[in-house]
């Protein structure tokens, strides 16, 4: 209510909806391309190779980072890895990370203020000498920290809204380069099983 109020008194004059979400979805774009502007190609190789190499993937975001954990925990069933999305339902967080051992890794995805739940799962990890692959919008944010690999994300914001699609880009992103290296390591294995 806030936010919308606050929109309001910069506006006064009723704006259509149709143009509210057009400069929406051109703060959306803008973020996007910075994205890819910025992205951090040694840090996004090493973060693909740490989850090629695991033995359980565990996913964990809360709050507004849910959407962005839940995708990616699914989309990573899609591949050949065992997965473990930790959504706390329940309140059952604590139990559903309680596997995590060394071999395996958390994807942590957290931005300011970053949610305990997160946090505690993060410093958990490194606890039991699991990997960390950080999704956060700092590398001086507390999951970052504890990471082996940090992928920092900033989203843009309008009308005092942050956007997930810069978030949510990258999350697909990870998810169709380890899809594509696991298959290719497939399809290189069958060709040398063809050729002995």
């Amino acid at each position: 209510q806030q936010r919308l109020k606050a929109v309001i008194s910069e506006h006064p004059a009723q704006m259509k909806s149709d143009e509210l979400a057009r400069a929406f979805m051109k703060t959306c774009q803008v973020g996007i391309g910075s994205l890819s502007d910025t992205l951090d190609d040694r840090a996004f190789e090493k973060a693909v190779t740490i989850l090629q190499k695991a033995q359980h993937i565990y996913v964990m975001g809360v709050r507004r980072m849910f959407p962005v954990a839940s995708y990616l925990g699914y989309a990573l069933l899609q591949t050949r890895k065992r997965v473990i999305m930790v959504d706390g339902l329940g309140g059952l967080f604590k139990e559903q990370i309680e596997g995590l051992s060394k071999g395996d890794v958390l994807i942590s995805i957290s931005m300011a203020p970053y949610g305990t739940e997160t946090r505690y799962c993060t410093d958990l990890a490194v606890e039991r000498q699991a990997t960390v692959v950080a999704i956060t919008d700092s590398s001086l944010s507390p999951i970052s920290r504890a990471a082996a690999v940090t992928l920092t994300v900033h989203e843009s914001e309008a009308y005092f809204f942050r956007a997930l699609a810069c978030t949510m880009s990258l999350a697909q992103a990870l998810f169709i380069a380890l899809a594509y290296r696991l298959e290719l390591n497939i399809e290189r294995g069958d060709q040398r099983a063809g050729k002995e």
